[in-house]
């Protein structure tokens, strides 16, 4: 909460970004080579990222020098990121070109209007936890995440559900048709050494 605002307030949001880009691509390169199952890594980016203008540059040289498939990227904002900016919905549109995979995260929890959802083109939407965290407790919760994922397959968007603790949620996201979860159900934060033999627990890939 602080050390973010801080970092974009300094400038410093944009080495610090650009290290954590290549840091995450560098390591999910080292995972395929190690002939883990290749999944995508996705990489929370700020809006001062965004309006940098050698950011797509940045991103494109990232994963020349990592030789990381764009495939296996993909960029993460927030709502409040592309209202009312041309310049940010230009770069995303730019990244997209890529091959980099776009996710808009907590979803339904910003200010942006839907119409800007037809500007920038997105790979992901992702259902806020508050959404989830409500599943089975507040009927308004259940209907806001239907709609949100039938508006979603309308325009051809895949649904991640974030903040699943349970079973029943599970069940729920399956029934309503959300393609992808997230959660503590699944597993908390891990650092590299536990998510490696997470990895190799998995059925290989030819």
């Amino acid at each position: 909460m602080e050390f973010i605002p801080t970092s974009e307030e300094t400038g410093l949001i944009i080495p610090i970004g650009e290290w954590v880009l290549r840091e995450a691509c560098k390591q999910n390169k080292k995972w395929q080579k190690m002939g883990l199952p290749p999944f995508c890594v996705g990489v929370n980016v700020a809006s001062a990222q965004l309006k940098y203008s050698k950011f797509t540059h940045i991103i494109k040289n990232i994963l020349k020098e990592t030789g990381l498939n764009p495939l296996y990227l993909q960029i993460e904002i927030t709502e409040n990121v592309i209202i009312a900016n041309p310049e940010i919905v230009h770069r995303i549109n730019e990244i997209s070109k890529l091959g980099v995979k776009i996710a808009l995260d907590d979803f339904g929890t910003g200010n942006s209007t839907l119409s800007n959802l037809t500007k920038i083109h997105i790979d992901r939407l992702k259902i806020d936890r508050s959404f989830v965290h409500n599943i089975s407790i507040d009927n308004s919760g259940e209907v806001i995440i239907q709609a949100i994922i039938d508006m979603s397959h309308s325009l051809n968007y895949e649904v991640l559900a974030e903040g699943v603790k349970t079973q029943q949620q599970l069940d729920f996201l399956k029934k309503k048709n959300c393609e992808v979860v997230q959660g503590f159900y699944f597993g908390e934060p891990m650092n590299t050494e536990d998510l490696e033999k997470l990895l190799h627990t998995l059925p290989k890939t030819s």
